[in-house]
């Protein structure tokens, strides 16, 4: 998913395009778009201030994050005692970090 809002100024209008693709017109300017369901990739933005006649551009980059498996197993605590263990195996991308809270 990406959101791209427009900042908010007394006269609010913004024409949207992305990768050459624009979301809207002058006839219906926004203050901001949501496009869903995006691959991984690289993003031109163009945001133009219908009322200022201000324009930004900007690149924004999507990464596609490893998925990952977990894997648990629990040991219970015998006789009410504090012996009791968790053990866990994640399968897939090491750059995950876990905590127990």
């Amino acid at each position: 998913m990406l959101k791209i809002k427009g900042t908010k100024a007394a006269f609010p209008g913004y024409v949207f395009t992305v990768n050459g693709i624009v979301y809207n017109d002058h006839n219906t300017p926004l203050d901001s778009i949501t496009i869903n369901k995006l691959c991984s990739g690289t993003y031109n933005i163009t945001v133009t201030d219908l009322w200022a006649g201000c324009i930004h551009d900007t690149v924004v980059s999507l990464h596609t994050l490893d998925s990952f498996i977990i894997k648990s197993k629990t040991f219970n605590s015998v006789c009410g005692l504090a012996n009791g263990m968790i053990k866990l195996e994640i399968i897939g991308n090491p750059n995950v970090t876990y905590s127990f809270l």
